[in-house]
């Protein structure tokens, strides 16, 4: 029995000292990035996620526009021992996805296919992390946007955000609550339906969501 204790053992401190080391390679491969200051070597900044969330019940999402907002264009946030590296640039993020096309991680793309609990990006070509499902929904969705295509759309758009500008104004008295989310998905739902089937009265955004 002794001699199992003593492989477990070992084994544990050769699991804890590996991870140690790569952990500590980590920190030196990102330690040159702008962000917040590790809470711990293990913890990263989760001790900020805590205290935001206890405080001020700010979402991880909140959390994350304030840091953009104070280390803006490129910051890394670290979720225990594993660096998200955020940028709020556009020029950086071409240059990151179509410049140099670096793989797209899948546990930081997640955040993005929901927002506050509700379907945001889903698994759009923003949010995509598979090169390969990427290049096939990029294809399917590149004749839609030719420039000939666009521009005899536009009456279509402006007659749909006119409305929409008007449904604001109706619902900006200063004490109904609006859900922008739920406003953005209504307009694009509209858009669709005037642009594919000539009807942009709301029929679709009341065909989805009605049970």
């Amino acid at each position: 029995m002794l001699w199992v204790a003593t492989t477990i053992l070992c084994t544990a401190i050769i699991a804890f000292t590996g991870f140690f080391i790569y952990l500590y390679y980590l920190h030196g491969k990102y330690d040159h990035l702008p962000g917040p200051k590790r809470d711990g070597f293990f913890r990263g900044n989760m001790k900020l996620v805590y205290d935001k969330r206890t405080k001020y019940k700010f979402t991880i999402h909140q959390i994350w526009a304030e840091l953009a907002h104070h280390y803006s264009p490129m910051f890394v946030f670290w979720f225990f021992h594993r660096p998200v590296v955020m940028i709020t640039d556009a020029e950086l993020v071409k240059e990151v996805l179509i410049t140099k096309n670096l793989p797209r991680d899948e546990f930081g793309y997640s955040h993005f296919s929901s927002l506050f609990g509700q379907r945001m990006l889903g698994r759009g070509l923003l949010s995509e992390v598979s090169e390969e499902e990427w290049h096939w929904k990029r294809a399917v969705l590149d004749p839609g946007f030719h420039r000939p295509n666009l521009m005899s759309l536009m009456d279509s758009f402006t007659t749909i955000c006119d409305s929409f500008l008007q449904r604001l104004e109706t619902l900006a008295d200063g004490k109904t609550e609006v859900s922008m989310a739920e406003e953005l998905v209504r307009i694009n739902l509209d858009m669709v339906a005037k642009v594919s089937f000539g009807d942009g009265s709301g029929g679709l955004w009341v065909y989805c969501t009605s049970e």
